[in-house]
């Protein structure tokens, strides 16, 4: 989900699995299995963010970056013993 910190976990109440987003309120879905759960998120996802913009809201920005990526061609990193 972009770089927005995602959390999955199996509720035994519920008897399924639920996916949330965390930096947005109210963002949250269940399924019968991760994979369903975390694809009915993005629709969910995709859902929350226009309704938000449509308000007149900002959507809130990732909690944490993007990690960054080492370039294909970088040297290998060598740690001394």
């Amino acid at each position: 989900m972009d770089s927005y910190e995602v959390r999955l976990y199996f509720s035994p109440n519920d008897d399924c699995y639920v996916a949330q987003i965390v930096e947005f309120v109210g963002c949250a879905v269940d399924g019968p299995t991760p994979e369903i759960a975390l694809s009915r998120l993005q629709a969910a996802k995709d859902d929350w963010i226009a309704l938000v913009q449509k308000s007149g809201h900002a959507v809130p920005p990732p909690r944490y970056p993007r990690p960054r990526t080492v370039p294909s061609d970088a040297e290998e990193l060598v740690t001394a013993p």
